[in-house]
Order: C-alpha cells, then structure tokens, then sequence
C-alpha cells in the first residue's frame, strides 16, 4: 500500500501545480494622429504558461484612414 501513495502523491502534485492563473496586459497604440495608447489586462484561469503566452500575443497592422497610411500596434506581455 505504502508503494503506491508516493507516485500517486506526486502525480497529483504536478497535475495541480502546472496551471495557474497568469494575467496578459496589453497596449493599443497607433500612430494615427489623436488616438491615445490604452492598456488593458486579460485574465487566463487554470492555464499552463506556455498555453498562456500564446493566447498573449503581440500584434501589428497597417491601415489606411482618410487617405493616409498608419500603423497600430498592440504589444502584450504576461505580467
């Protein structure tokens, strides 16, 4: 009996301490004249890191406003 609590004792060890609650914060920034950066969190809940900073993910555009060309960014990072 003494045999099987220890690997079933780690087994739920690692299965419970791999996901956590992490929280992504992101800001949204353009260089369209007037548009101010803004920032923002996201909340992940029972995640493992990997999976979480693949839902928190830079990103670029590029777009055209009133004739003129601009780009928008939104840079992320787990906090």
């Amino acid at each position: 009996m003494k045999n099987y609590l220890l690997p079933v004792f780690f087994t739920l060890f690692f299965l419970s301490s791999c996901k956590k609650d992490y929280v992504c914060e992101c800001t949204y920034s353009s260089t369209e004249p007037g548009v101010n950066p803004v920032t923002t969190e996201y909340n992940f809940y029972k995640m493992t890191k990997n999976d979480a900073k693949s839902k928190c993910i830079k990103s670029y555009r590029d777009y055209t406003s009133g004739g003129l060309d601009y780009k928008e960014t939104t840079d992320c990072h787990l906090k």
